[in-house]
């Protein structure tokens, strides 16, 4: 069986180590369900990507990489690359993450050749029928929805949202968590507060700055990524950099990631709405607490006693970490809690496993 993972255009830096452009947490888990599946009997993996200039990156070995056009190509030679490419791999199953124009367009062309089209929803906002982009609607998306052979969701209210669209139709969708290697468990010695996520607005930046504020003694770290608003990005750079207790940095490797978690007491998150973040995961196979000030995909912090979720209330969010910093006995309540959630739902050996055996 041959698959067609389908990589975001933002994608280089997973494949190049020296650079240093922005992705996010779809390229993420494209990344890990490839390296996965590659190895797995009767299935051969094809990792579609963007014409990159340079291919330099830790487990290359573990990818079948198939370039296809140039990014700056205009759009109807990438159209007809595209099209070479796949119906030279002649894919059984194309697997993409992330709505977008193109997710549509995917389903039809998937439907019109016999491949089965495996759609995976990466934020809430694109259950609504909306690009996370821009937040514009998409017209094309009941299509994707009629066409794909495969949706699958993060969490109930994904679900519910998709569930609107066809009340009475069998169309296929199903939960499947994302996942990540298995991490042996570590004692949680960190000290730091840890924040990572692009420089959107709809992520608050500026609450963990300020933040910040309110406790002088404790080292906050800050991964903020630039997006696509420069003045935006530039005016919580310099927001950031007159705090003292607070260390704001631009990028990081996904392979550096992790020992920025094994220094960690405490994440934050602050946005609006998600998906299933992947720095959750990362804060689950690390053994550390999240404090979210607003999401709580399925209920997961709340309900496993895995950190603290803040009904959108800043005060509330400066009380819960002074309590998990100085409380140790809920703090290791809270750290064994979460990594026990991690190794049941999030090891990605299970992700892909699921993920085959409904793409049958």
């Amino acid at each position: 069986m041959k698959i067609a993972v389908i990589f975001p255009k933002d994608s280089e830096a997973l494949f190049n180590r020296a650079s240093g452009r922005t992705f996010g947490g779809a390229n993420v888990q494209m990344f890990m369900i490839a390296r996965e599946l590659f190895g797995r009997p009767g299935v051969e993996p094809f990792s579609l990507i963007p014409d990159y200039p340079v291919i330099d990156f830790d487990d290359a070995d573990r990818f079948n990489l198939v370039k296809t056009f140039k990014e700056n190509d205009f759009i109807f030679k990438k159209i007809f690359i595209f099209h070479r490419t796949l119906r030279r791999l002649k894919p059984d199953i194309i697997l993409q993450r992330g709505l977008t124009i193109e997710s549509c367009f995917l389903a039809l062309y998937s439907r019109i050749f016999g491949i089965r089209f495996v759609f995976m929803l990466a934020h809430d906002i694109e259950s609504e029928g909306r690009y996370q982009s821009s937040g514009k609607k998409s017209i094309l998306f009941p299509i994707l929805l009629k066409l794909a052979y495969l949706i699958i969701y993060q969490n109930s209210y994904q679900k519910l949202m998709i569930q609107k669209y066809f009340k009475n139709n069998p169309y296929r969708f199903i939960h499947i968590y994302s996942g990540y290697p298995l991490k042996k468990k570590r004692k949680n010695k960190g000290k730091n507060i840890l924040w990572i996520a692009r420089c959107d607005k709809w992520k608050r930046p500026e609450v963990f700055i300020e933040t910040a504020l309110n406790f002088k003694n404790t080292q906050f770290i800050m991964i903020c990524p630039s997006s696509n608003d420069s003045s935006y990005y530039n005016y919580i750079r310099n927001k950031a950099l007159v705090v003292s207790n607070l260390k704001f940095i631009h990028f990081e490797k996904l392979e550096n990631i992790d020992s920025y978690f094994e220094e960690t007491a405490l994440f934050i998150n602050t946005s609006e709405y998600e998906g299933y973040p992947q720095t959750f995961i990362h804060s689950a196979m690390n053994s550390v607490p999240i404090i979210s000030l607003k999401v709580d995909p399925n209920n997961f912090i709340t309900q496993h006693n895995c950190g603290i979720v803040c009904n959108n209330d800043i005060v509330f969010m400066n009380n819960a970490i002074n309590e998990l910093l100085n409380n140790k006995e809920l703090h290791e309540l809270c750290s064994n809690n979460i990594y026990t959630y991690y190794l049941n739902n999030h090891l990605i050996s299970n992700t892909v496993s699921k993920i085959l055996d409904n793409s049958m």
